[in-house]
């Protein structure tokens, strides 16, 4: 119990946490209202919980934060409210996923065994990583479209001034499109744009 706490309670300034819902909180605040102590007895623990789950007005009642397997709680679910915009850029968003990284990775380090496993997740994660690998594969792919672009010009043509010249002229179509959707525009670049910068 004590450790489930710890991981709500000593989460660090850097992870910009402005809100909590955290079942264990709310249960220390039940549990002493109740019985007058926490963390509780083993063997009274399975008694309060349920009664916890049953009976509090607690934002964090029922049995949303949890999972149980038959009457054993199992897992608790906690969530954090963060100080950082949805439309936040890659670069800030990947940043404050290392500083979550970092606190699971030491916490499940030094917590008991009983209780490692600890994980997390958001939206605002997955699309800060997928959109920078799309944006990497994308790089990719056009290194790889100039390359091929100038070696069969230079097949055909023999020509290494009008190879550089049909690739530059292949740059600024590329660079033009990108400025078009994203500036004119005012488009995020997602598959479906880059699936078009590529094709055209």
């Amino acid at each position: 119990q004590r450790y489930m706490l710890s991981f709500c309670d000593d989460v660090p300034d850097g992870m910009r946490v402005v809100q909590v819902w955290c079942w264990m909180q709310d249960f220390r605040r039940f549990a002493r209202y109740q019985i007058g102590r926490f963390p509780c007895r083993q063997a009274e623990f399975s008694e309060v919980a349920h009664r916890f789950i049953e009976e509090a007005v607690y934002p964090t009642r029922g049995d949303r934060y949890i999972i149980q397997t038959g009457d054993r709680i199992s897992a608790l679910y906690v969530s954090f409210d963060v100080d950082m915009s949805k439309g936040a850029s890659i670069d800030e968003a990947l940043a404050l996923k290392q500083e979550w990284d970092k606190y699971h990775s030491e916490w499940n380090a030094k917590a008991h065994e009983s209780v490692t496993g600890a994980f997390h997740t958001c939206t605002l994660w997955e699309r800060a990583e997928s959109t920078s690998i799309l944006i990497i594969s994308t790089l990719q792919t056009l290194l790889i479209l100039f390359v091929l672009a100038f070696l069969a010009m230079f097949l055909f043509t023999q020509s290494l001034c009008l190879s550089l010249m049909v690739v530059l002229a292949t740059g600024v179509v590329v660079v033009g499109l990108m400025f078009s959707v994203i500036v004119i525009g005012g488009m995020d670049i997602g598959l479906i744009e880059v699936v078009a910068l590529i094709y055209f």
